[in-house]
Parts: structure tokens; C-alpha cells; sequence
């Protein structure tokens, strides 16, 4: 049994839940920036699965693993238990997506969201879009550069997250057993790898559960190994919790009060300011250099 992020609520939450079969695992793929709920009776339910000798995969954000952890006890360190964290940038508001994803429906006088996909790599993995496709509208599919969407920009630039995700206490001591990511800063050339153009996955062993699955997928996959320092060079969110933006506890209240998402949009651009992008570039250059050195 696997338990991993799906979407609910016509694409305004996200949510867990649980499944056995690889048709059920199709909905848990791609990536959701976005809080997911777990309802505390799905802990009770893979807890007796467990316990029953069923295989459970539990996958979430550091935090919710180490919750997952928690609530299991004793049953989480069973052979036949493990658990995966993905890369956290960290969490945003809720209530800033419903808002967004309602300004956007409307805007498009679309009924119903089809399809929501963070990530698309139609354009390849560095030039990912943010696509969400809708009917009814005057549309089909809203796309966007990964960088020129707002929701997006309030994100990464750490405007809107949890108050806990500034200060992290779960980065490196989830407990689990393997931790996936994007390999940001991938050196192509370097591991032989001719065509990472659909995207190259870090993945980190924590535990001898995790060289387990790794070893046990090995066949199907292309698969190389990499220290884990270039690993941490282009995800630095592996260790380190996010500043917050200079204007986060200004923009959250705006929020708070109720201010319109259309408003926010046109007060807060959340462009990368000159120094962030010099830099951004500077840090590539640096990563560039130390290979050749």
C-alpha cells in the first residue's frame, strides 16, 4: 500500500490518500506545492496494514513523515514498513492557492478544473510550465513559464509559507528512509548522461530500508550514483529553512483581511530583485567552475 498527495476539492487542496494498485499511483505523481491534509483515522488504517504484514509506503514532506513515524511507533522500524520525504522548499498558504486557482477559474469563466500540473515539461525539464487546464472557459489550458506565475513567485520567494517551514526542525532528522528531489545543478556530461532533457531525480538513502528499494528497482531504471555534496549544491533546502521575504508579514495580513487576489497581483509582483538574480548566476558559475577544477 502506498500513501502519497493527491488533489481534491476540484484542484483547490490537496490531500492524502491511499493506494494498492499502480492505476492509484498515477494520481499521486507530479508535484503539488501545496499543504496536504491527512486525516488522522489513514494513520490508524496503514498502522493495522502494517501490523497485518501488508507492505506500506508512506511518502510526504519531511514533517509529515516524522508524524507518520511518530503515530506508527513501533510499527514504523517493521521490515515491511517504509517511509519517503520529498525536497521541501516549503509550505504555502492554503488559503492564498483556493484564492488564486478561484481568481483564475473565474477570469477564464471556466466551469471546472480539469487538470492542474505544476511541473509540465512539455518545454523540457529547465524550462518547466505551470499549466492548468480548465472547461467551460474561454480557454483550454492556462500556461505559464514556471517563473512568470504569481503563485509561483509568492512561493519561491518565501512570502507566503507556514510560520514552522522559516525555522524547520525536521530538514535532516524525518527518519526516513529515502529522500527524492529534483537533481538541481545536475552535471550532465559528468555522469554520462546524454538527455536529462525530461528531468533527473536526486535520490538520498537514509537507511538500509532505503538502499532496499533502491536496490530493488535498479533494473528498470537508469541509475548512477553522485556524492551527496552535488546533491546539496543545487538543493540547498535539503538542510537550510528558507529567509522570509522582506514584505511576508505585510503581504500575509493583506490576506488575512480579506483583500482580493486581483489586488495583491497588481501590489505584489514578487520579481526577483537585480541582486537575487547576480546572485543566482554567480552560485551556477561558481558550481560550473568546480568541475572543471
Amino acid at each position: 500500500m502506498v500513501s502519497g498527495a493527491l488533489f481534491c476539492d476540484g484542484g483547490a487542496a490537496v490531500c492524502h490518500g491511499v493506494t494498492g494498485d499502480l492505476d492509484g499511483l498515477v494520481a499521486m505523481r507530479g508535484s503539488k506545492y501545496l499543504q496536504s491534509s491527512i486525516d488522522k483515522d489513514m494513520y490508524k488504517d496503514l498502522k493495522n496494514r502494517a501490523k497485518g504484514g501488508q507492505t506500506v509506503l508512506f511518502t510526504g514532506t519531511p514533517c509529515q513523515v516524522a508524524g507518520f513515524n511518530g503515530a506508527l511507533g513501533e510499527v514504523s522500524r517493521l521490515p515491511n514498513v517504509y517511509s519517503m520525504a520529498v525536497m521541501c522548499h516549503g509550505v504555502p498558504s492554503p488559503r492564498l492557492w483556493r484564492e488564486y486557482l478561484a481568481w483564475l477559474v473565474g477570469a477564464h469563466s471556466a466551469d471546472v478544473v480539469k487538470d492542474i500540473r505544476f511541473r509540465d515539461k512539455e518545454d523540457g525539464w529547465g524550462r518547466s510550465r505551470v499549466v492548468v487546464a480548465l472547461d467551460g472557459g474561454d480557454t483550454d489550458d492556462v500556461s505559464e513559464r514556471f517563473g512568470e506565475n504569481w503563485f509561483m513567485r509568492a512561493f519561491l520567494g518565501d512570502a507566503c509559507l507556514r510560520p514552522s517551514c522559516y525555522d524547520c526542525t525536521y530538514k535532516s532528522v524525518s527518519g526516513s528512509d529515502l529522500v527524492v528531489g529534483d537533481f538541481w545543478g545536475f552535471d550532465a556530461a559528468g555522469h554520462g548522461c546524454q538527455d536529462p532533457a525530461l528531468g533527473v531525480s536526486a535520490v538520498v538513502e537514509n537507511t538500509e530500508k532505503g538502499k532496499t528499494i533502491i536496490s530493488s528497482v535498479m533494473d528498470g531504471a537508469f541509475m548512477g550514483e553522485a556524492d551527496y555534496r552535488e546533491v546539496l549544491e543545487g538543493n540547498p533546502a535539503l538542510v537550510k529553512s528558507p529567509r522570509p521575504h522582506p514584505g511576508k508579514d505585510a503581504f500575509m495580513e493583506e490576506l488575512a483581511a480579506g483583500t482580493p487576489v486581483e489586488v495583491l497581483m497588481s501590489r505584489w509582483s514578487f520579481e526577483p530583485t537585480l541582486s537575487q538574480v547576480v546572485a543566482r548566476k554567480v552560485r551556477g558559475a561558481l558550481r560550473r567552475i568546480s568541475r572543471l577544477v
